[in-house]
């Protein structure tokens, strides 16, 4: 899950009405803005969600539905008011847009949060959209009151009068990802290599394993090699795309925790040709409750681990706490195609992991939960997580 964010900066001399989508009384009120100028076929247009009388959020979610056969939704941005909080948007959801925001500390203030970039199909006689499935949350993740009446349901149709000219601008402004940038709906056809988006990465020094030299992951396994979480091989080699076993794993783990003795014995028969090392961290993972055998006497140490194990046992590594990641589910489950076949016991721990920018996409709106790990994505996953418990 990495979508290209463009920022298009269009320049609109054309008036806006704001549309109240709720009476005015001590509850939040949601704003539908549209041109003034209905457009014609193949001319782009804005709208944007505006929310006034703002208690103070931590957490926000909603979802504006159009009609695919007229209008195409071709970006969202997170405007002002939910800038430098983190966010999620969907702009193709089956003819609805999803935005959600959360943040640590309560938004405060009225103004825009979200504004969608839309290209008209056919000429438009009129305005149909519906702004429903609104989630307003506390820092304790507890619900706020907002409007919500049959206007909120009902299509927003504005009475154009006269209509202005108006000026647009004739090429939009491209910059990278920052405060109010728009999201590209992504190419259904992408294939985007897990972690192939990777920004920000210290150079890397020195080449420590020949078959890793110019691998995307090299910064990564150099590093987590440095901080004595993974070794080579007895020939010099990392093997960065091989797949990483249960044992191999655990492992890892028990490492990255210091190689405590463990005295604690285990119930698996199948762990007792497997090296000193393997044991140990095993015993080690089985006595804090990180893992599980996959039968009452079987661990399957030489299994490969799929991606949701990963995440799961990580996440129980990290104290298994559920949080403001929560807010992100829905539309979560709307960003990623494969979300369904996240099996039901790893989902917050993989929604945990994509929230905390612990795990990527194995394309533009893919998870493949059920995909195997290699020792190179879990290499970055762990110099992630050493960032992320250093925050």
């Amino acid at each position: 899950m990495r979508n290209c964010l463009i920022a298009f900066f269009l320049v609109f001399a054309v008036l806006t009405m704001a549309i109240p989508v709720g009476a005015a009384t001590d509850a939040a009120t949601f704003m539908v803005s549209v041109p003034t100028q209905l457009p014609m076929a193949g001319e782009e247009f804005e709208v944007t969600v505006d929310i006034s009388n703002n208690p103070g959020f931590c957490a926000i979610q909603f979802t504006l539905d159009y009609d695919e056969s007229q209008v195409i939704c071709k970006a969202i941005k997170t405007e002002a008011l939910i800038d430098g909080s983190l966010s999620a948007t969907n702009p193709d959801a089956g003819g609805s847009a999803i935005v959600s925001a959360a943040s640590l500390e309560a938004i405060r203030g009225d103004g825009a949060v979200a504004g969608y970039l839309f290209e008209a199909i056919e000429d438009i006689t009129e305005f149909n959209f519906k702004l429903k499935d609104i989630t307003l949350s506390d820092e304790d993740l507890n619900d706020i009151s907002y409007q919500l009446d049959g206007a909120l349901e009902e299509e927003v149709i504005p009475d154009i009068g006269e209509i202005p000219e108006e000026e647009i601008t004739d090429e939009p402004v491209i910059e990278n990802v920052g405060g109010g940038s728009y999201q590209e709906t992504p190419t259904p056809d992408s294939e985007i290599e897990e972690d192939s988006n990777i920004t920000e990465e210290e150079p890397v020094q020195s080449h420590l394993f020949e078959d890793v030299k110019g691998h995307w992951a090299e910064s990564f396994v150099n590093e987590a090699v440095r901080l004595g979480l993974f070794k080579g091989d007895d020939q010099g080699r990392f093997r960065p795309d091989d797949n990483v076993t249960r044992a191999q794993f655990v492992t890892v783990l028990w490492r990255m925790t210091g190689s405590p003795e463990v005295q604690d014995q285990t119930p698996f028969a199948d762990i007792d040709d497997q090296i000193d090392e393997f044991k140990s961290a095993i015993a080690w993972g089985y006595a804090n409750g990180y893992i599980n055998g996959v039968s009452e006497h079987i661990f399957d140490p030489n299994g490969t681990l799929t991606r949701e194990a990963g995440m799961k046992i990580l996440h129980y590594y990290s104290g298994g706490e559920i949080g403001a990641e929560q807010a992100f589910t829905a539309v979560y489950d709307g960003l990623f195609a494969d979300s369904s076949e996240i099996s039901p016991w790893a989902k917050n721990s993989i929604y945990w992991g994509v929230y905390q920018k612990l795990i990527a996409g194995t394309s533009a709106d893919t998870l493949s939960p059920k995909g195997t790990a290699t020792r190179a994505q879990l290499a970055k996953i762990l110099v992630n997580y050493r960032e992320y418990t250093n925050r």
